[in-house]
């Protein structure tokens, strides 16, 4: 099986702002919960 260039690059992409969406709710919970106490 072989991957097409423009196919592994859009994966990649949305992986990576999948993780990036990730990674600001986390940070922007984890900042409330300190405000909340």
């Amino acid at each position: 099986m072989k991957f097409r260039w423009s196919e592994w690059l859009t994966a990649a992409a949305l992986v990576l702002a999948f993780s990036a969406f990730a990674a600001a709710e986390a940070s922007e919970q984890a900042s409330v919960d300190v405000e909340v106490q």
